[in-house]
């Protein structure tokens, strides 16, 4: 099975007519989650549905297991999924002009940034190198924003 990051994983399909209990877990996580599998009429199969979200790329294994009349868990079965990347971001900005509208600097396409409702460029930004403090004041010593720790 293939699946994407960020996409839900929601059904699969169970042998047998009569659905019994029902666990499954993930290869990421420690404690099995037990679901009720319904019945599909038209194709005489049980299925069970879950939401899982894969949030990285790789690939993950879903145990499942079924519970037989006495109550006892059977032996559990694999599945493999290979979750993909997910889809490439449409632009990046660097934020480099001096005013206007900040330039997609992965291609030239047309997903130029525009700022809206007050915001403003200025030289406090996240990662670089901070030269004035909260008050505008300019520092004595720039302060590098890439520096462990910070």
């Amino acid at each position: 099975m293939v699946a994407r990051v960020g996409v839900p994983i929601k059904t699969w399909y169970i042998t047998g007519e009569v659905p019994p209990p029902y666990q499954y877990k993930l290869s990421t996580g420690d404690s099995w989650i037990q679901t009720v599998p319904q019945l599909d009429f038209r194709t005489r199969q049980a299925y069970a549905s879950a939401s899982l979200i894969p949030e990285k790329s790789g690939t993950y294994r879903i145990y499942m297991r079924q519970q037989d009349e006495l109550g006892r868990w059977g032996e559990h079965a694999v599945l493999d999924i290979l979750v993909a990347a997910g889809e490439a971001p449409v632009a990046r900005w660097n934020f480099s002009e001096a005013d206007g509208v900040a330039q997609n600097s992965e291609s030239s396409s047309t997903h130029d940034a525009t700022l809206h409702d007050g915001a403003v460029r200025d030289d406090r930004g996240r990662r670089g190198t901070l030269t004035h403090d909260s008050s505008g004041a300019p520092l004595d010593v720039p302060v590098s924003l890439c520096q462990p720790g910070l």
